[in-house]
């Protein structure tokens, strides 16, 4: 659903309201969605014991680094914005799907997942994967989607002056 919400957004922009393009206010409205978004997900996932919660609040960090490619506005952001999601997509899916099948009662809590290497190898390893690629940990595509972000944020400082400050959000965040 995000995807297709980021496509509606940049086929909004592009085909319907092309003039809303050079408008300096959409460009610091979406500066600043990208950093509080990525800002508070981070922020509220740090101390999350529930594992849906935690992948839910990772969501919003993944919203506010898409908005990030977005505030860019040029075809390298939107290029990048397409790969993030295609790999925020598979790690979201692989530890979704890990975190629906490992749970042995019916608890959500992060401490389910103790000794899970040593239960189920296979779905350790998918889940690692998963998360450290959703966390943005090289080599992974996860890592790769989100400097690819950050290239085409820093590309466009010098016509986004606030973009610095996005770009201080997105690697604190």
């Amino acid at each position: 659903s995000k995807a297709a919400g980021i496509v509606l957004i940049l086929r909004l922009l592009a085909d319907a309201c092309p003039s809303l393009l050079g408008e300096a206010w959409l460009r610091q409205l979406l500066a600043l969605m990208a950093a509080a978004t990525i800002l508070y997900g981070s922020l509220c996932a740090l101390r999350q014991r529930n594992l849906k919660r935690l992948l839910g609040y990772s969501s919003i960090a993944s919203a506010g680094f898409v908005l990030l490619g977005l505030v860019t506005l040029n075809d390298q952001g939107a290029q990048a914005v397409l790969f993030y999601l295609t790999a925020y997509v598979f790690g979201v899916v692989g530890a979704f799907t890990v975190i629906s099948v490992v749970p042995e009662e019916s608890s959500e809590d992060i401490s389910t997942l103790a000794n899970l290497h040593q239960r189920s190898p296979l779905m350790a390893t998918v889940l690692t994967l998963s998360i450290v690629s959703l966390a943005g940990v090289p080599p992974l595509a996860g890592f790769m989607g989100k400097f690819a972000l950050l290239r085409a944020a820093i590309s466009s400082v010098a016509v986004h002056p606030v973009m610095p400050w996005v770009i201080g959000a997105a690697l604190v965040g």
